[in-house]
């Protein structure tokens, strides 16, 4: 692993800040010139993989973010056969398996995205399924309300990362239990604001989750790749600004930078008597990398730590703060984890 040089360092903080920001703005707030911040942009993007995406507001283009768990206390055929169901169910984006769990039991956690109406519909049919016989598993699963993602490079120097996971995390989840119930939620997803949105603004949208800073020749490759006929590059240019005003959140992607190990954290809890989301959702940035994504009763973080070794300390920590509203797993992710491409996700969303 390359370390990042200092003007790099300088540069991604700046990003996690701020992730819109552009290059012109960036050179003039950092004292630098453009071509220098083009120079190390585009060293970053070519040996640490730098791209700025986006969090997709999944409603306002008529589609449902849905998120869950399956689990088991012996690892069972029946979730070999709800993960296998998992990997070759169209609508289903994202797929981690468990290794080792606070609980001792297995658990297959997933994501998907799907469109609503008969779609919707018949893919809960298929979760419940999977909880009554002969499967019987326990399966937890609900919308998704709210996404967040967070990278906190005020605990990494360019060559290693200063979590002192069993101070930091404790001490800040038990402050910020104090004050739980007047904590904000970041919530930026509408469940009863679903708007009708036609294939080619499903492309663009999805173009932007994966690069913010898409362009309008690159969306027009996109179109026509899934025979789709572009409008004019004036059209195309407008629907930019205004999908990245209303329903993309951008945050900063990079990699090689040390956080080679995943815990996942499933967390239930009744939303009329704990607050422990709310907690988590203003502390995501505790860690060095999270992705969480929730909705009222449920939530899962996805934290990129540098060692496998924070995992004790973190559900040691977890275990503490649970109590009889609440249900906490926590898990190292095995490292082969199912990830879906632009192209497949688009394909089955016509």
């Amino acid at each position: 692993m390359r370390p990042i040089r200092f003007s790099e360092q300088r540069i991604l903080t700046k990003l996690a800040i701020n992730p819109a920001i552009n290059k012109s703005e960036l050179a003039k707030s950092l004292g630098v010139t453009r071509s220098a911040i083009t120079q190390s942009w585009s060293r970053l993007e070519n040996e640490k993989n730098l791209a700025i995406k986006s969090i997709i507001n999944y409603p306002s283009i008529g589609l449902r973010g849905i998120f869950g768990w399956a689990e088991t206390t012996t690892n069972s055929t029946e979730l070999e056969n709800f993960s296998k169901w998992l990997h070759s169910n169209r609508f289903v984006d994202f797929i981690t398996e468990s290794t080792i769990t606070s609980k001792m039991d297995y658990i297959v956690m997933f994501k998907a995205i799907v469109q609503i109406g008969a779609p919707h519909k018949h893919f809960v049919n298929q979760l419940d399924r999977f909880r009554k016989r002969p499967y019987s598993l326990k399966v937890v699963y609900d919308d998704i309300l709210s996404s967040v993602n967070t990278t906190n490079l005020g605990l990494y120097d360019g060559d290693s990362w200063n979590f002192e996971s069993k101070f930091r995390f404790g001490v800040t989840i038990d402050a910020a239990s104090d004050y739980a119930e007047i904590l904000p939620t970041r919530s930026m997803l509408s469940p009863t604001n679903y708007r009708y949105s036609s294939f080619s603004e499903k492309i663009i949208a999805f173009a932007l989750r994966e690069n913010y800073r898409v362009t309008t020749p690159q969306i027009v490759g996109l179109l026509k790749l899934f025979g789709e006929e572009p409008p004019s590059n004036r059209t195309i240019r407008r629907q930019l600004v205004t999908f990245r005003k209303r329903i993309a959140t951008p945050y900063i992607h990079i990699t090689d930078i040390g956080l080679s190990n995943k815990i996942i954290i499933c967390i239930e809890e009744d939303p009329n008597q704990s607050n422990l989301l709310k907690v988590f959702h203003a502390q995501a940035s505790s860690f060095p990398r999270t992705h969480l994504v929730s909705s009222k009763k449920l939530m899962v973080l996805e934290v990129d730590v540098p060692t496998s070794g924070e995992y004790l300390t973190i559900a040691h920590n977890l275990s503490r703060i649970a109590d009889s509203s609440t249900t906490i797993c926590t898990f190292i992710a095995r490292k082969s984890l199912e990830k879906k491409e632009l192209h497949e996700i688009l394909h089955n969303l016509r």
